[in-house]
Formats: structure tokens, sequence, C-alpha cells
């Protein structure tokens, strides 16, 4: 008998060649999937970095809100100046001018101590009162604010605004002796109602003793 005549069972299984393209295909599908997940997480951390952004530049809007002007020139800051720690205390709006706080400040002014990597610095520069896109040297009664943001030195967002100066409304003098104006002052006389009837001082109207009861 001729052995190579014998028709042998054929076994199940995959050729060299559909196992390489299977290969491709999965390699091809987790690179796609490693890459989505990295675009997420980058997407995220930035995402991050921007929403404590915007909350440091936010603090420094509240704290100027509470600062009045000293109204004085703005003098150009040193370049190469150190940071700003907790220490340095700010009175007027003016003094904030190239000033950078790292650790960064909150919106009271006092610093934050869990913001490690973070800084925010500030410019100044006046504006002229009737047209605020003029620069002018100042001083006046609109100051414009530049706040920058950055995180380990890179820039991650920035915020700039106007303020303007807070004048206390007056009274004028004429309008302070006049009883009907100014509250605070009792109109003169002997305590006597507005409705005619005899007063004790007290503003309780009294009975007139020669008026009839009435019945």
């Amino acid at each position: 008998m001729n052995n190579a005549n014998r028709n042998w069972p054929r076994r199940g299984g995959f050729t060299l060649i559909e196992v390489a393209i299977a290969t491709v295909v999965i390699a091809v599908g987790v690179t796609a999937l490693m890459s989505t997940l990295r675009a997420g997480t980058t997407v995220n951390a930035t995402s991050s970095r921007m929403t404590t952004g915007m909350f440091l530049a936010q603090n420094i809007h509240e704290w100027t809100m509470h600062l009045s002007f000293e109204n004085v020139m703005l003098v150009e800051p040193d370049p190469d100046a150190e940071p700003c720690d907790n220490a340095v205390v700010i009175q007027y709006i003016e003094d904030l001018h190239g000033k950078t706080f790292s650790p960064p400040r909150d919106g009271t002014g006092s610093g934050i101590g869990n913001q490690t990597g973070w800084a925010q610095t500030v410019r100044l520069s006046w504006r002229e009162a009737d047209n605020l896109q003029r620069e002018v040297d100042g001083p006046t009664d609109v100051i414009h604010v530049s706040v920058g943001v950055s995180y380990n030195g890179g820039m991650v967002t920035t915020m700039n605004y106007l303020l303007f100066k807070r004048i206390p409304p007056t009274i004028p003098e004429d309008e302070t002796d006049d009883p009907d104006l100014n509250p605070l002052d009792p109109p003169d006389g002997d305590g006597d109602d507005e409705g005619g009837g005899e007063g004790d001082g007290t503003g309780i109207i009294q009975d007139d003793p020669e008026k009839p009861p009435v019945n």
C-alpha cells in the first residue's frame, strides 16, 4: 500500500499570515486606545491648570477692589526682583505694580500655602478718564490692572480690568440746614404736633381743657 496516497485528516488552525494580520490589527487598536487615554489625561491636566489660574487671577481682582488709591506716579519695577513672600504688606493699589506673588495671594491679600509652583504677576497703568484706551503718566481716576498667572514659569492665563477711584458723596452746605433733607437735625419748636393740638414736648397731644367732651 502506498502511504503517500492516504487521505490524512487536516488539522484545524490559523496560518502564519492570518496570525500576523491579527497581531497587526490588535497592535493598531491598542496604540489608538493609548493615544486617546494620553490625550484625555493631557486635556484634564490643562483644564485643571486653567481653572486654578482663573481662580488665582480672580483673587487679585477681589483684593484690588478693597484697596484705595494713593495717587502717586507708578515706579517702573525691577525685572530682577525676587517674588514677594507673605511678609510683604500691600497698602495701596499702586504698591502692586510689578509685584510677583509666590506663593500666591487670596482675595484678602493673605498667602495661600498649598499652591506650590504658582505665581501672580500684577502690572498697572493709568488711563485717561475720557478715553479709557489711552495710557497716561497719571495719576488719574482710572487705573488699568493686568494680572498674569503662571505655573512653574509657564503662563497659564491673564486677566485685564479697570478700577475707578471711589469718591464719597458730599451734601451741599445749604442742604444740611434743611430739616426736611437732614432727618438727624430735629426741627425747632416747643414739641407741637403738626395736627395743631397742644403738646407737652413728648409728641403726645393733650386734651384741651376748654373744649367740651364729645358725646
